[in-house]
C-alpha cells in the first residue's frame, strides 16, 4: 500500500460521528485509534517533512517524542472507563532525565516537561493546539514563569506568529481578562496569577476538512514550531 499524503485526507461527519459513541468504551476507543489517529498522524508526518526542508531540524534528534490519545493497552484485565472525547497528536519532551531548566516541586529530576504541540479532533473539528502547562501542580512556579518570560521577551516576534498563522491565544485569570488590554499586561497578569489557564489554538469548525484546511493548519503548525522548539532549548 502506497503511503497516504495530505491530498489523500478527509476529515468529516462519520469521523466526528466516532465520539458521540457512548455504548462500548473501548470499542469506541478503539474506533477512534484505528480510523482517526492515523489521519492525524499523516498531517504530523507532512509537519515534520516541511520542518525538515525549512529549517533544516530533525525533531527526533532534538529529544521529542510523539504524544498520542487514545492510548490504551490493547490487552486488559478491566474494562475501559476513560470516555475519549478528543483524539491527539503531537510532539512533546522526550521523558529523560535532561531537562534541567525545569524544577519540580519535590526536587526530583524532571523527566517530563509540560510543553506538548499537535492536533486534536473532536466531534466540532479540527484544532492546532500548543498547551505549554500540562501537569500544573508538580512543578514549581518558576519554572512556569519562564514561559512567560519568554513571551514577553520575544513579544514582537510571537504577535507577528499569531498574526500570521491565525493561531490565538487564550489565558484566563480573572475578569480583567475579558477587557482589552496589551498583550503583555496579560501575559504578566498570568505569571502573577498562579495557577493559570493558558495555551495557543487554531480551530477549524467545518466538515468536511479537506486539503486546503489540512494544508492551512499544517503550514500554521510550522511557522509556530520555533517557539516550541525554543522552549525546548530553554529547558536543557
Amino acid at each position: 500500500m502506497d503511503k497516504a499524503n495530505l491530498e489523500n485526507i478527509v476529515l468529516d461527519l462519520g469521523d466526528a460521528a466516532l465520539f458521540r459513541l457512548t455504548d462500548d468504551l473501548l470499542l469506541k476507543a478503539e474506533a477512534i485509534k484505528y480510523s482517526i489517529l492515523p489521519k492525524l498522524n499523516v498531517l504530523l508526518e507532512e509537519t515534520l517533512s516541511r520542518i525538515r526542508k525549512i529549517y533544516n531540524i530533525e525533531v527526533f534528534n532534538e529529544n521529542s517524542i510523539i504524544h498520542s490519545a487514545p492510548n490504551f493497552r490493547e490487552k486488559r484485565d478491566n474494562t475501559l472507563k476513560i470516555n475519549y472525547d478528543y483524539a491527539f497528536i503531537g510532539l512533546g519532551g522526550s521523558r529523560l532525565p535532561i531537562w534541567d531548566g525545569f524544577k519540580r516541586q519535590d526536587g526530583k529530576p524532571t523527566t517530563i516537561i509540560p510543553y506538548i504541540i499537535g492536533y486534536a479532533f473532536d466531534k466540532d473539528g479540527l484544532m492546532l493546539l500548543f498547551d505549554p502547562i500540562r501537569y500544573l501542580m508538580k512543578y514549581a512556579k518558576a519554572s512556569f514563569d519562564q514561559y512567560f518570560d519568554f513571551l514577553l521577551e520575544h513579544i514582537q516576534y510571537i504577535q507577528t506568529i499569531q498574526a500570521i498563522t491565525k493561531i490565538s491565544p487564550s489565558f484566563y485569570v480573572d475578569e480583567n481578562s475579558k477587557k482589552i488590554r496589551p498583550f503583555s499586561e496579560i501575559l504578566r497578569d498570568c505569571k502573577k496569577n498562579y495557577p493559570y489557564y493558558r495555551l495557543f489554538f487554531k480551530k477549524v469548525i467545518k466538515f468536511p476538512l479537506g486539503y486546503n484546511d489540512l494544508n492551512s493548519l499544517v503550514n500554521s503548525f510550522v511557522v509556530f514550531f520555533p517557539i516550541y522548539y525554543s522552549l525546548l532549548l530553554l529547558l536543557r
